[in-house]
């Protein structure tokens, strides 16, 4: 039976939850939507097998996406899930702030807070972009 690791990768949102999962024979990605109330892993038939023959399922592919300036983890119904490191966030600080200064979404102007406090040793940010 698959269990948490103490290093599960956890990510949460106000919709999604992410973690990781490991047994003796496979580990992959979990994703709880909470407004669904579905579950989802990551699984590929191809999966590579690490050094004790167990199957390495814990990451995620999606073409669609490709040509984007993140490195989305998922995408589903919509929506694209990326971690992006605060020290690459504070490299393009002042590029970020502009682009956002041109916006009047509220969520928008939260943004701002967080990006200006940023600092380059700071936790990354798990960030939910809505496809249109």
């Amino acid at each position: 039976m698959p269990v948490m690791s103490s290093n599960s990768a956890i990510f949460e949102s106000n919709r999604f939850l992410i973690f990781r999962l490991r047994s003796d024979y496979e580990s992959f990605f979990m994703v709880y939507d909470k407004s669904s109330k579905q579950l989802h892993r990551t699984y590929h038939r191809d999966a590579p097998e690490n050094r004790f023959g167990s199957k390495n399922m814990d990451y995620f592919v999606d073409d669609m996406l490709s040509g984007m300036h993140i490195n989305p983890l998922y995408q589903s119904m919509g929506k694209a899930i990326a971690v992006i490191p605060a020290h690459e966030i504070y490299k393009q600080k002042q590029d970020i702030l502009n682009f956002l200064e041109k916006s009047n979404n509220e969520k928008s102007q939260r943004f701002k807070q967080i990006i200006q406090a940023i600092t380059d040793d700071d936790n990354p940010i798990l960030m939910i972009i809505t496809l249109k």
